[in-house]
């Protein structure tokens, strides 16, 4: 087993777990619908986005994706972690439900913003494990 694919969940389930001391009351917020899937990395540069009904981030690799989830400076803060975040690209998207939209909705847009970003560090801790 490469020890390099066991940094990054360490890494992120240390990160889940301070989110979660943060927010005790409740439990990690999730997309209802999640696609990740493979893209060829030599295709052009990635474009991403949320929406208040999803969050997607197309022809990108892993590394801009936790960036945003855990509100990290952009190519700065994030070290010691594997090659394949930087060289392995994915097209994602999460989707919320009508349920979690209206409840979204009702946030201020900081809190929408961090509810987004927990969801993002889920999918994250579900997909690449």
């Amino acid at each position: 087993m490469n020890l390099n694919r066991l940094l990054l969940p360490g890494i992120l389930l240390c990160s889940v777990a301070s989110a979660q001391l943060l927010h005790p009351a409740s439990p990690m917020p999730r997309f209802d619908v999640v696609s990740v899937r493979p893209t060829n990395p030599n295709q052009d540069r990635s474009n991403g986005g949320v929406s208040p009904d999803s969050y997607h981030a197309e022809r990108t690799a892993i590394e801009p994706v936790i960036e945003y989830a855990f509100g990290l400076g952009y190519h700065k803060e994030l070290v010691n972690a594997p090659a394949w975040i930087t060289s392995e690209h994915f097209n994602i998207q999460g989707k919320l439900d009508e349920e979690q939209v209206a409840s979204l909705h009702k946030l201020s847009r900081n809190d929408r913003e961090e509810q987004m970003r927990l969801m993002v560090q889920s999918m994250l801790v579900e997909r690449f494990h």
